[in-house]
């Protein structure tokens, strides 16, 4: 009997190749440096990238800016673009020193008290807005157990990255299926948390908030609303910010269900979505991927 041959993976053109290699040594290189470092090196890099290789995000991120601050100029919204990128930058090294962040002190923690003690459950419905990933440190910092969705994305080699040190902080990665939910079930069950990003990007639409865009609110925000109402535990929006250099706030706020009304309850998580999207537009990572209606 022939042994089958297994097609061979295919070979990535050789800019991305070498794209995925700068990654992995800038990421390695700056596990050994301080943080402040690894931070401003990133910041540099994401200036760069912003400057020469993101006219496309650029242009959409400067339409939403139009959008979420109508009352500022248009050079005060070409600094909070150039603020963004730098932001991303810093975000992407950073993953470097992630495990180090709260040891050192740089993760301040307000509405603790939002959260239920470790080993009760809780669904917190987070943002992409700051360093997200600090928000799922900041849950576990009491001793929560963490888990979450995650989507694949094109490049490999920071989805590997990413997930590893999300892994070496105890947080369990779900699939995010075609039943997404009785995972996350399984795990509340057994007194876990579970952390799932509301502003998800999928299908080149950036599913909440609203932003004046006429459409539903489906995929996460509902996803933890219905978790929260059929296991009966609380339910916390999380948003992060960066309060300068490599120094950041997370916030816990607790989010009251409605009983027999979960339209309700979803209109009050992306109201705090809203908030702290329009608070630190710059620092939110789907700026780049809203596609707005024409004015």
């Amino acid at each position: 009997m022939s042994r089958r041959e297994v097609p061979a993976a295919p070979r990535l053109p050789w800019k991305k190749r070498l794209a995925a290699a700068a990654d992995l040594a800038i990421y390695r290189t700056l596990r050994h440096a301080p943080i402040p470092v690894a931070s401003a090196v990133g910041a540099v890099l994401g200036a760069i990238s912003g400057a020469f290789f993101q006219k496309v995000g650029s242009a959409r991120a400067m339409a939403a800016l139009r959008h979420i601050r109508p009352e500022a100029t248009e050079a005060e919204r070409r600094r909070m673009l150039a603020a963004h990128w730098r932001h991303m930058g810093r975000v992407m090294t950073e993953y470097s020193c992630l495990r180090r962040l709260l040891l050192a002190g740089r993760i301040e923690i307000s509405g603790l008290d939002a959260l239920p003690p470790a080993g009760s459950p809780v669904v917190v419905a987070a943002s992409h807005t700051g360093s997200w990933e600090t928000i799922s440190i900041a849950i576990s910092a009491p001793g929560h157990s963490v888990a979450g969705f995650y989507e694949p994305i094109g490049n490999k080699t920071r989805l590997d990255i990413a997930l590893g040190e999300r892994r070496s902080l105890g947080w369990i990665g779900l699939a995010a299926d075609d039943r997404p939910v009785r995972p996350a079930i399984r795990h509340m069950d057994a007194g876990g948390a579970f952390c799932a990003y509301v502003d998800e990007y999928v299908d080149r639409v950036v599913r909440a908030p609203r932003l004046g865009r006429d459409m539903p609110l489906n995929g996460n925000i509902r996803i933890a609303v219905r978790l929260a109402e059929r296991t009966g535990c609380p339910l916390v929006f999380g948003s992060c910010e960066r309060i300068g250099g490599a120094r950041f706030r997370v916030t816990f706020t607790a989010v009251p269900l409605t009983p027999g009304d979960a339209d309700a309850t979803v209109d009050a998580v992306e109201a705090l979505l809203d908030a702290a999207v329009r608070r630190r537009p710059e620092q939110w990572l789907q700026i780049t991927a809203l596609r707005l209606p024409p004015a």
